[in-house]
C-alpha cells in the first residue's frame, strides 16, 4: 500500500518493489537453470600420461566445438556429448508470470489488457479495459488537482496582490469522455426521432462530431455517379415539394390492403387532375408549414393546421363518388 512521506513509500514504489525483485531473481535462476540443464554436456577424454600441452589442446577443442562446427584434438583422445540432465523450469516460469501479473494489476488494474487469457479473453478483456479507464480517470483527476494547487495558484499569487480562494480560480481539467459507438447511437436516434425531439448538440456530444465552423468544408454523402447529394435548399421547388410529401406519407401508418372491387375500378376512372385539384387545398397548409418551419414542428402543429385545410372540393368529389356508388348498387339490385 502506498503512503506519503519517503520516496520509497510513495506512489507505486512500495506496491511494485516485491514483485519486481521476485521476478528478477526468478529470471536469473531460470538463466542458470538453462545453462545447467538446457545444454548437452561435452566431455573430453585424454589417455593417461598426457602432457599439459595435450590437455590444453583438448580443453580448447571442448570449449570451441560448441561455437564451431569442427575442431582438432591429438590422436588417442576422444570427445563425447552427454545428454542434458532432466529438470523442470515450471517453478521459475510460475514466479515470473506471477510477478508480471502483479505489476499489471497494480498499474493497469487488470491483466487481459496486455496479455491473452485462457477462457473468455474477449469479454474479460473488455471488463479489464473499463477498469483501466477508471484508473486513468482517477490519476488524471489527482494530477489536475496537483497542477491547480502547485502551478495555477502560485502563478496567480505571483502576478496579483489579491488573495482569493483556490476553488474560485481557473482550473486545469482533462477531457476523459470518449465518444460512443456511432453505429448504435445512429440506430437509436433514427428510431427515437419519430416520437421525440432530439437536440443536435446532444447527438454531436455523444458521437464526438464537432460543429462545423463557418466556411469550413462539409463532408456529404454522394449519390450514385459523381453528382453530390442535393440538400433541401439546392432542390427545385417541385422536387422539394414531392420529397416533403413522400417524407410525410412515410410517417403515416400504412393502410391494410383489401380485395379490389368495382368501386375501386370507378375510382381509377376519375381523372388524376381532378383528384390532385381536390387534395391540393387540403395538403397546402401542411406543406407550407413543413417548408417554413420543418417537418417536426409541422407534425406537432397538425391539429391546428387541420382548421386551415380547405376540403370543399374533396367533399364534392366524395359526394359524387357516393352518389355513383348508390346508383350502381340500385341498378345491380334491380337487375337492370
Amino acid at each position: 500500500r502506498s503512503r506519503t512521506g519517503y520516496g520509497g513509500a510513495t506512489g507505486l514504489v512500495r506496491t511494485l518493489i516485491w514483485p519486481f525483485i521476485f521476478k528478477n531473481y526468478s529470471v536469473r535462476d531460470l538463466a542458470e537453470f538453462l545453462e545447467v540443464y538446457g545444454l548437452p554436456m561435452k566431455v573430453g577424454k585424454y589417455p593417461s600420461g598426457a602432457t599439459p600441452e595435450q590437455k590444453s589442446a583438448l580443453m580448447r577443442a571442448v570449449m570451441d566445438i560448441g561455437r564451431r562446427t569442427g575442431g582438432i584434438i591429438p590422436a588417442g583422445m576422444s570427445l563425447e556429448f552427454q545428454a542434458a540432465a532432466n529438470g523442470q523450469a515450471d517453478p521459475f516460469e510460475t514466479m515470473i508470470s506471477w510477478g508480471e501479473r502483479s505489476i499489471s494489476k497494480a498499474i493497469l488494474g487488470g491483466t487481459l489488457t496486455t496479455e491473452a487469457g485462457d477462457k473468455g479473453a474477449r469479454s474479460l478483456g473488455e471488463v479489464h479495459n473499463e477498469v483501466r479507464r477508471e484508473i486513468r480517470d482517477s490519476d488524471l483527476r489527482q494530477l489536475a488537482a496537483t497542477l491547480n494547487r502547485d502551478l495555477v495558484y502560485p502563478l496567480y499569487a505571483l502576478n496579483t496582490a489579491h488573495a482569493i480562494d483556490i476553488r474560485r480560480l481557473p482550473r486545469i481539467c482533462f477531457q476523459t469522455k470518449e465518444p460512443g459507438d456511432i453505429t448504435k447511437i445512429t440506430s437509436a436516434v433514427m428510431q427515437l426521432s419519430t416520437g421525440m425531439d432530439i437536440p443536435d448538440p446532444w447527438v454531436r456530444e455523444q458521437t464526438g462530431i464537432p460543429q462545423p465552423a463557418p466556411g469550413e468544408a462539409i463532408f456529404r454523402v454522394r449519390q450514385s455517379g459523381n453528382e453530390p447529394a442535393q440538400t433541401d435548399k439546392e432542390m427545385p421547388p417541385e422536387k422539394q415539394e414531392k420529397t416533403e410529401q413522400t417524407a410525410l406519407a412515410a410517417r403515416l401508418p400504412e393502410a391494410k390492403s383489401s380485395p379490389r372491387d368495382e368501386l375501386d375500378d370507378m375510382g381509377d376512372a376519375v381523372p388524376a387532375r381532378r383528384l390532385q385539384e381536390a387534395i391540393d387545398p387540403v395538403l397546402e397548409p401542411v406543406i407550407e408549414a413543413i417548408r417554413t418551419r420543418g417537418l417536426a414542428e409541422a407534425l406537432a402543429d397538425l391539429p391546428a393546421l387541420y382548421r386551415e385545410m380547405d376540403d370543399s372540393r374533396l367533399m364534392t368529389l366524395l359526394s359524387d363518388a357516393m352518389f355513383a356508388a348508390e346508383m350502381k348498387g340500385m341498378l345491380d339490385g334491380t337487375g337492370d
